[in-house]
């Protein structure tokens, strides 16, 4: 057992203490200065703290945004120049970039080297079935591991140096669209993209806290990493995503998880009341994330959704039921077009 401080000012450091302390068992504290705090009433491990700067030398791992990180976030001055020194790409437009294939590249850098945890995710972004209604972040993605090749060298590797220079640790997320010898930019950002880091760890073949801890202090660390399919779909409650309150939300018993499901859902939009059940805490209505892993994405397709079919307990809860159905033609018309082997 391990303490873990977690510090940022976004709410992806809720999911990521749920898992560290629930199913792996460590002690966490969280710090963020955003509104998801309810998130985590009634839970007594992990708890958000008030000031971390007094206690931070106290903990066996301080994971935190980088000042580059930050500057990468907020500066889009210094945003445009990385962009444009870096990886001068066309920007997507939605008239040129009609019948492209957009794909998320994401990596580990070191400090030093990409560690050999390298994804490739295609997401099912529209509210509905059929790849209908409103967009978006995500209601469903699908991973696989990427070895180095076109794509790594392409996308990732032009960033190797620049990394190098201003010592970044962590997570490094790159969007484009391609199609034939073409492609287009998207973003690049120093996290992972919305709920990938839940597929993370359906291919991670060890702890979550193993492989953060020993990527933060091991430049020669090589995570155990499964060839398998990653799978995961969004749980939410209207009125996300067209309205930004819900607090009108708070109390509902919507979920209803077990202990043999729990390592494969992401809690989120939850908190716990004194009978120990799981309550939505109207913070954005995003409930949960839903993952699975297999050796095809037929497999963990099933998996998933037969989580889903154990867990969701009233029909108010959206989520598509054709995540992932589009992926294995989506890579085989990569590899047509030679982006992937």
């Amino acid at each position: 057992m391990a303490t873990v401080l977690l510090i940022n000012k976004r709410n992806e450091g809720v999911p990521i203490a749920l898992r560290l302390a629930q199913q792996e068992g460590h002690i966490v504290k969280l710090y963020s200065q955003d509104s998801h705090g309810a998130c985590l009433q009634g839970y007594r491990n992990p708890s958000f703290i008030g000031n971390p700067k007094r206690m931070i030398e106290q903990y066996d791992l301080v994971l935190q945004t980088s000042e580059f990180g930050e500057r990468l976030l907020t500066d889009d001055e210094y945003y445009l120049k990385v962009w444009k020194t870096i990886l001068p790409l066309p920007l997507f437009d939605q008239y040129e970039c009609k019948d492209t294939l957009k794909v998320i590249l994401e990596g580990w850098f070191t400090s030093q080297h990409w560690s050999p945890l390298v994804t490739l995710c295609i997401t099912d972004e529209r509210l509905m079935d059929g790849d209908r209604g409103v967009l978006t972040p995500s209601m469903g993605s699908t991973m696989i591991a990427l070895r180095e090749g076109k794509l790594f060298d392409l996308i990732l590797q032009p960033f190797t140096e620049l990394l190098q220079k201003v010592s970044y640790t962590g997570p490094f997320s790159i969007e484009v669209f391609l199609k034939e010898d073409k492609m287009w930019l998207s973003f690049f950002h120093p996290h992972y993209q919305y709920d990938h880091l839940p597929l993370v760890c359906e291919l991670l073949r060890e702890p979550l806290f193993t492989f953060l801890y020993q990527s933060t202090l091991d430049q020669n660390y090589q995570p155990q990493v499964s060839q398998d399919v990653a799978l995961g779909v969004r749980l939410s409650l209207s009125p996300w995503p067209l309205e930004a309150n819900c607090s009108h939300l708070k109390g509902r018993v919507d979920l209803e998880v077990s202990k043999e499901a729990r390592p494969h859902v992401w809690l989120r939009d939850i908190y716990r009341n004194d009978d120990e059940e799981e309550r939505t805490a109207g913070c954005d209505g995003t409930l949960a994330f839903v993952t699975a892993h297999g050796s095809d994405v037929n497999e963990a397709r099933r998996r998933v959704y037969r989580t889903i079919g154990n867990i969701v307990k009233t029909k108010d809860v959206q989520y598509r039921s054709d995540a992932g159905l589009t992926f294995s033609d989506s890579i085989s018309e990569l590899k047509r077009q030679g982006w992937l082997i």
